[in-house]
């Protein structure tokens, strides 16, 4: 195995369970050594991976470049002037890790050579399978055994949000990665999925089987903002596939058949052994009174009646979005990513952060499967504050990346093709 691609695999799984190793490790006593792993390791590869660009054969380089050069030093130099340099430092860290990683992991498949064809597609049929076993398992141990919850989620409460509707039935989440962060890595992994089945890989029951076990992690998160990514995306990518046979279409609302009645099941089950909290989820959204959907809205409408107090400059530093009671006990929080990062900070550098990661965007834009993915994560993004979360940042930037290589499932159909000769050859 390349070590860029161990390298790559070390940094993604810690971003996901790095929280749920520190609480085990806790229990047995041992030090917090997870972001003194992944963060250098992370820079590490940005830094490699961004020494494989071609910097020089475009200039939309140096201007990338020149840009997050100023958003940096603006941001820093801010947060000196309101006296609150370590917050600063820490809110930025937020900001960057994940265009270091995108950048990073651009130049590494952009060489061609750390990445044999449809490796990346492997590596994510296995994680999709070992992510949805460990947290199916979890949630298991926890709805028998919810006296384990402090030592693997820690001694605080749980937010409500982690619980359907509010009430005491909880809902499946990993440490480190809440029941909509959950939601949303099963939702971008299906996404890769349906793409690989609208080629008709050779491989086809492995591609299969493995959304299955996507989407049924999906329904156990109940996460309305991750369905959203399917709900829109998966039409676009039907209907960017162009011509689709009279069988392709059979079979592709066959298997979505057979989706829709296992996550059924899976809800009835989850109903009847919760006392009703799934018939109660159902009704509460149909009328649009379900708290957690209406403490969305709410902070949006918010935000917006008080636009003059954060368009110029945001709020101070240290005191918006959910990472802000680490810091003090103000929080500005919004639901919506674009509006925390105006709230942050205000219109200005605010604009330029968006346009920073719309650059950045462009420059990784290879295959237009990519751009149904692009406008199906504006969903939860404008729903949730997922700006300030790294892990879903960088989970999303290896499956844009992932996409961007076109057909991810031909190295699949080339393994399938090899296995196929050999067999004939022994007989």
């Amino acid at each position: 195995m390349p070590r860029a691609l161990l390298g790559l695999l070390v940094v993604l799984a810690l971003t996901v369970v790095g929280a749920f190793v520190k609480n085990a490790g806790g229990v047995v006593g041992l030090p917090n050594v997870v972001p003194v792993v992944r963060d250098p390791l992370l820079l590490g590869l940005g830094v490699y991976g961004f020494s494989r660009l071609r910097l020089f054969e475009s200039r939309i380089w140096p201007l990338l470049i020149g840009l997050l050069v100023a958003f940096s030093f603006s941001y820093i130099i801010s947060s000196m002037v309101e006296d609150r340099v370590a917050v600063g430092l820490y809110y930025i860290r937020l900001y960057l890790l994940p265009m270091i990683f995108y950048l990073g992991l651009l130049g590494l498949v952009e060489e061609r050579r750390a990445f044999e064809s449809g490796v990346l597609l492997r590596v994510l049929l296995w994680w999709n399978a070992l992510l949805f076993v460990s947290a199916a398992a979890l949630y298991a141990l926890l709805l028998a055994l919810p006296s384990l919850r402090p030592s693997l989620f820690g001694p605080d409460l749980l937010p409500t949000a982690w619980f359907i509707s509010g009430g005491r039935w909880m809902r499946m989440g990993l440490p480190a990665a809440s029941p909509n962060n959950l939601g949303l890595f099963f939702a971008l992994n299906a996404f890769v999925f349906i793409r690989c089945l609208l080629q008709a890989p050779a491989d086809r029951r492995t591609v299969a089987l493995a959304l299955i076990l996507a989407l049924l992690g999906l329904v156990l998160t109940f996460s309305r903002s991750s369905m959203l990514v399917l709900f829109i995306g998966a039409p676009l990518l039907v209907l960017q596939s162009g011509g689709i046979s009279f069988s392709r279409l059979f079979r592709l609302l066959a298997v979505v058949t057979v989706l829709l009645i296992l996550a059924t099941l899976s809800g009835m089950i989850v109903d009847a052994i919760s006392d009703g909290y799934v018939t109660r989820w159902l009704i509460l959204n149909l009328r649009f009174q379900d708290p957690s959907m209406v403490g969305h809205l709410r902070s949006i409408t918010d935000a917006v009646e008080k636009f003059d107090e954060y368009w110029l400059a945001g709020y101070p530093r240290g005191t918006v979005g959910p990472k802000a009671v680490i810091f003090s006990g103000v929080v500005n929080n919004v639901e919506n990513s674009l509006l925390a990062v105006f709230f942050d900070m205000g219109l200005m550098m605010g604009g330029l952060y968006v346009l920073i990661v719309a650059l950045l965007a462009g420059c990784g834009y290879r295959h237009s499967s990519q751009l149904p993915l692009l406008i199906s994560f504006l969903a939860p993004c404008m729903l949730l504050p997922y700006v300030f979360e790294v892990d879903v940042l960088i989970y999303f930037a290896f499956i844009y990346i992932l996409l961007g290589q076109g057909d991810p499932a031909r190295g699949l159909a080339g393994r399938a093709v090899a296995g196929e000769r050999l067999s004939s050859q022994r007989s």
